[in-house]
């Protein structure tokens, strides 16, 4: 039988933790806050991810977690937006009846089960979008209002994952937030696996955009030095490796932390 080996802990990353930490409490006083973060494949975006998400949530923080997919042809509309949003439907009934308020509707249109007793979904656990008439211009305005009202106590964390495969609606939907949310205690934070893009990629451009805007927080993950490394093998292995044999596994993993789990 093969064990996969991983981590109980994070290293390496406080630095960017403590970032998250502050772009959380700046949200709380109503400076909202995008974090970008960048890496590629296997260097703990996602770990990262669930670690601020995890400490996020233990203070009050409402979350909205969604990722993308590499589904083709441009991927499904909203579909990330679909579903972080689909984890609402667990909040306190009223509590969530105060977040949608008038944006109900035009929310229910790409997740049917937060339209009310009346509504209905297609089974299907995607957007409802292609059988419902989207007034794009009103959803965006009104998705500000939600997010504002979702965060009336505390702050709200919003991420998607794996960005390089946004589809276009809501790649716009994003980029129409990062103008003109202004004081809504909002962290948005976006992760992007930099190695599947190639130079001159519009999705490099968008994030390049992005990074521009106020308050933008960039975050690249670097590979992990030594001493991280042998944080994370004797987390995972105890004290049965030696420091030349964690030594070897850094040298052939190069630092990035999913070759290290593997080795």
């Amino acid at each position: 039988m093969v064990v996969e080996a991983r981590s109980p802990i994070i290293v390496g990353r406080d630095r960017e933790l403590d970032r998250i930490d502050a772009a959380i409490e700046e949200a709380a006083q109503g400076t909202p806050r995008l974090i970008l973060v960048r890496g590629e494949a296997g260097i703990g975006k996602t770990r990262l991810v669930t670690e601020a998400a995890s400490r996020a949530r233990a203070s009050g923080c409402a979350l909205l977690l969604g990722a993308c997919l590499d589904i083709g042809d441009g991927g499904l509309p909203y579909l990330p937006v679909a579903e972080a949003l689909r984890t609402l439907a667990r909040l306190d009934p009223a509590r969530l009846d105060r977040a949608l308020g008038p944006a109900r509707e035009d929310i229910a249109a790409l997740v049917p089960e937060l339209g009310g007793a009346g509504s209905s979904g297609n089974g299907s656990g995607v957007p409802h979008h292609e059988s419902t008439s989207i007034d794009r211009a009103r959803l965006f305005e009104r998705f500000i209002g939600f997010l504002g009202r979702l965060g009336e106590d505390r702050p709200v964390m919003a991420i998607i994952e794996d960005v390089q495969w946004i589809d276009r609606s809501t790649r716009d939907l994003v980029t129409f937030l990062v103008r003109n949310v202004t004081t809504e205690p909002l962290v948005a934070m976006l992760t992007c696996r930099t190695d599947d893009l190639a130079p001159g990629d519009p999705v490099l451009a968008w994030l390049a955009e992005l990074s521009r805007a106020p308050g933008a927080v960039r975050i690249r993950l670097d590979r992990l030095d030594l001493d991280a490394v042998t944080q994370q093998v004797r987390a995972i292995a105890g004290s049965g490796l030696d420091r030349e044999a964690i030594g070897r596994i850094w040298g052939r993993s190069d630092g990035n932390p999913l070759f290290v789990e593997e080795l």
